[in-house]
């Protein structure tokens, strides 16, 4: 994925953000309750619940968050251009649809797009992850911003909170809000 493509998603987030429901609030317990980017159970980032970008196959992928009784709302999500990609969202119980999964050719799993609970820290991730590549930011709401850690290596962007969306400064205490897994080639 090049620089552009990167953009695209940061965009696309802050438009999904922006439209989900108004008030905007990105600091949601009631998003993915998941801690295991930062302790690797049940494996690595950017492996998630067994899902690997670049490796897992889009129907596997499928049928590993449809076996697992904590998500709810599988459906795969019709895409209005007549292309390869497929995509499909769920939900943890009855959380909100917090999570993403995206094929561009349809067989293969390019990346997953998940929205978390509050529970994990920047500092937490800095620590695991050392400092990222890229920073960039987006204020969805006059009170409310976000920052990416973008950490290639990985790959991984990590979407952390900032309050007030012109005063507002990441720290090592700011909540990790979400996580985007990729390929290598990404």
């Amino acid at each position: 994925m090049n620089r552009r493509l990167l953009l695209l998603f940061v965009v696309l987030i802050a438009f999904v953000l922006a439209s989900c429901a108004p008030p905007i609030n990105l600091l949601d317990e009631n998003n993915l309750k998941d801690t295991s980017l930062l302790s690797g159970d049940p494996c690595e980032a950017p492996c998630w619940n067994g899902i690997v970008p670049g490796e897992t196959s889009f129907r596997d992928a499928k049928i590993i968050i449809e076996d697992d009784a904590r998500f709810t709302n599988v459906e795969e999500v019709e895409l209005e251009d007549a292309t390869d990609e497929r995509l499909f969202s769920f939900a943890e119980g009855e959380g909100n649809t917090c999570c993403q999964v995206l094929s561009d050719d349809g067989d293969v799993i390019d990346s997953m797009l998940l929205f978390l609970a509050p529970g994990i820290t920047v500092g937490e991730i800095l620590d695991k992850f050392g400092d990222p590549t890229y920073l960039l930011g987006d204020a969805p709401a006059e009170d409310q911003a976000f920052m990416l850690l973008v950490f290639p290596d990985v790959p991984l962007v990590v979407y952390a909170f900032v309050a007030g969306s012109g005063e507002g400064e990441i720290s090592g205490s700011s909540e990790i809000i979400g996580v985007l897994y990729l390929t290598d080639e990404s």
